[in-house]
């Protein structure tokens, strides 16, 4: 499916963009149609590097090369969240991204970070603002269940894996996602289409809805 949208500068959408839209137009005007990216925080590294680690296990290579990668000082960390780190079985794919149709001229990317043939796994790295609270409400769990079921042909559980690398736990968090849930997202995503596209058309890149900016030196609606 090609993108038959003229105001998009993408082949694709993601949930991730959309956030990054609802987060600060601004902000989402310099990475998607600037292509300038922020500076990476310290902590988002790790979680990254943490990431590729787990990505390693669950596919039966050798993690070490990885972990020596990782900064002196939270190797230590790295490796022992690895030691808490559940086993699945009977896994289809790893940080794999999949395509979808859900009828807004644009395919849809979705990349679950471990699929197996009953489990959709999403791992989070947090210093604790992250909470067992908050996996009810991740859209981007909603995609997956999405989109496996669109794709793969089956209902799938979703479930996060959640480390926390100030207590240095991990913990399993399964959630559930309904028909609603799917309305819901569809919904939002049509109302972040149309938004994008007003901006474009008026140049403006502001829904008065800001909530936060990757480019705080120069972003204009800081001031808010």
């Amino acid at each position: 499916m090609e993108n038959s949208l003229s105001f998009y500068p993408k082949e694709h959408l993601s949930i991730s963009a959309l956030n990054s839209f609802e987060n600060c137009p601004f902000s989402f005007w310099m990475s998607y149609y600037q292509g300038i990216r922020a500076p990476e925080k310290a902590n988002l590294t790790f979680g990254k590097q943490f990431q590729e680690v787990l990505n390693a296990k669950y596919r039966g290579q050798d993690t070490k090369p990885l972990l020596d990668a990782v900064a002196s000082k939270s190797r230590g960390l790295a490796s022992l969240l690895l030691t808490k780190a559940q086993d699945f079985d009977e896994i289809i794919s790893v940080d794999e991204p999949y395509k979808v149709d859900l009828g807004f001229g644009i395919p849809f990317v979705f990349v679950p970070d471990l699929l197996t043939k009953t489990t959709i796994v999403e791992n989070k790295t947090t210093t604790g603002y992250y909470n067992s609270d908050m996996v009810g409400k991740e859209r981007q769990a909603t995609i997956y269940y999405l989109g496996v079921r669109k794709e793969l042909g089956f209902i799938p559980k979703v479930v996060y894996q959640i480390f926390n690398t100030r207590e240095r736990t991990q913990e399993l968090v399964p959630t559930e996602r309904s028909d609603k849930d799917i309305d819901e997202l569809l919904d939002w995503i049509e109302l972040k289409l149309k938004q994008i596209e007003t901006c474009y058309k008026t140049g403006i890149w502001d829904t008065k809805q800001h909530k936060f900016c990757n480019f705080k030196n120069v972003c204009p609606l800081q001031e808010r």
